[in-house]
């Protein structure tokens, strides 16, 4: 994992940008599910 991932991640939590959280966290999801 890189770590600018897991930055992003810490920010999304923050609440900075639910929108993008969400949809980075579904995206994620779809490909672990693959």
């Amino acid at each position: 994992m890189d770590y600018a991932k897991l930055n992003r991640r810490r920010n999304c939590l923050k609440g900075r940008m639910n929108r993008l959280c969400q949809d980075l966290d579904a995206l994620v999801h779809e490909r672990e599910s693959r």
